[in-house]
């Protein structure tokens, strides 16, 4: 079971393979939906970087040629690891 517990952050963000998968994990597991509802605040900043142009949109460039200033990705590397770390 250790590899479905791993595969709480790819599917909190959105990026897991095989999604259908980890949610009949997740309808048994309390510790891998905490984990999961974690990842809220993560996937509404990135989103939030996409909407500001930070980050491209999914298979799209950035709308300015400005590359992500170093604070929001200072922010971004904080956020994740705080929340992994947990």
């Amino acid at each position: 079971m250790r590899g479905r517990h791993a595969d709480a952050a790819a599917y909190g963000l959105g990026v897991l393979d095989d999604p259908a998968e980890f949610e009949t994990h997740l309808r048994g597991c309390a510790r891998c939906r905490d984990r999961v509802a974690g990842f809220i605040p993560v996937t509404g900043a990135l989103a939030e970087a996409v909407r500001l142009s930070y980050l491209p949109a999914e298979g799209g460039a950035p709308r300015r040629g400005k590359p992500p200033g170093p604070l929001l990705l200072l922010a971004l590397g904080v956020t994740v690891t705080a929340l992994c770390a947990t």
